[in-house]
């Protein structure tokens, strides 16, 4: 909104001040064409009366849109969402300020979030090498001994689709899982420390047998 306060208050002075002008030459001087004068008056009068509306209502309708648009950007934070890259703001008033404080504050946050994705996926990307890299067979358990992972190495050995492991408990993997190898479990979960199980046997649902030594 372009027109300030102040220079609508201007233009409202030189108004009143033709008004005042004409009405004051009118009864001092009673100048001919009264009715002139009168038409003129009215136009001014009106004038200024426009003006006023025009101000006062766009005024209104500014400040409601850019309440509007804050909120928008606001409820676009919560939502994750830090940058409007499709709108283009223009900024000339107090709220125009605070909102090109929040785009400003948007943008370093979209660039902080976006820098630290990239980051994340380069982990996950060298996380995954690392894992299907690895040459010997394991398997990742949940804390109620359910599969959360098994490598390809595991499903090799034991002739197992990846997809019919997860979720599953052990034992609707193994037959006859033993205290020793639940009790191994539940050693390396409260020390954090490895255990070798020596040559511990374990035999599948569909019958593929080992007896190896287990970490």
């Amino acid at each position: 909104m372009k027109l300030t306060i102040i220079e609508f208050l201007t233009l409202l002075l030189s108004d009143v001040a033709v008004t005042a002008i004409l009405l004051y030459l009118y009864s001092k001087f009673h100048i001919g064409h009264s009715r002139v004068v009168f038409i003129m008056m009215g136009i001014i009068l009106f004038l200024v009366t426009a003006r006023a509306l025009f101000f006062f209502f766009g005024r209104w309708i500014f400040y409601r849109r850019r309440i509007n648009t804050i909120k928008e950007v606001v409820a676009g934070f919560k939502k994750g969402k830090f940058v409007r890259p499709d709108t283009t703001f223009r900024f000339d008033g107090e709220l125009d300020e605070i909102l090109k404080e929040l785009i400003v504050v948007g943008r370093h946050l979209d660039s902080l979030v976006s820098s630290q994705k990239k980051e994340i996926d380069n982990f996950i990307e060298l996380y995954n090498s690392i894992i299907f890299s690895i040459s010997s067979y394991f398997m990742v358990l949940d804390d109620d001994d359910r599969v959360l992972f098994a490598n390809e190495g595991f499903c090799e050995k034991f002739q197992i689709q990846r997809d019919a492991l997860y979720g599953k408990k052990i034992e609707g993997i193994f037959y006859f899982v033993n205290a020793r190898l639940k009790g191994g479990i539940v050693q390396v979960r409260r020390g954090g420390m490895t255990v070798v199980l020596e040559k511990t046997h374990l035999l599948t649902l569909n019958k593929v047998s080992i007896i190896e030594d287990i970490k």
